[in-house]
């Protein structure tokens, strides 16, 4: 069971570093990922990020782009949480 994920950003200038990804991150879509999530690899003529990015993180994103969005019909704001439904297998 893992409570994360590790997506690839590829194509980053060399000389990247964790605190420059996680500032790309943020300012470019609102995901907050620390820099110690952040791992970089560098190849001849760029450089690749893996990111973990867990449960938390994900359900912090997802809840402060929908904040105070209320659909039809319904009295409370869209909210997301971290919960796991049986019969679901955890990757």
């Amino acid at each position: 069971m893992t409570d994360h994920m590790i997506p690839v950003v590829q194509n980053l200038p060399r000389g990247s570093t964790p605190e420059s990804v996680s500032e790309l991150l943020w300012t470019r879509i609102g995901l907050e990922v620390p820099a110690a999530y952040i791992s970089l690899r560098e190849s001849t003529y760029s450089a690749s990020a893996f990111i973990r990015v867990t449960e938390e993180v994900l359900v912090t994103f997802l809840n402060r782009n929908f904040e105070g969005l209320v659909l039809e019909g319904q009295r409370e704001a869209v909210h997301f949480e971290k919960k796991w439904q049986k019969g679901i297998r955890r990757l």
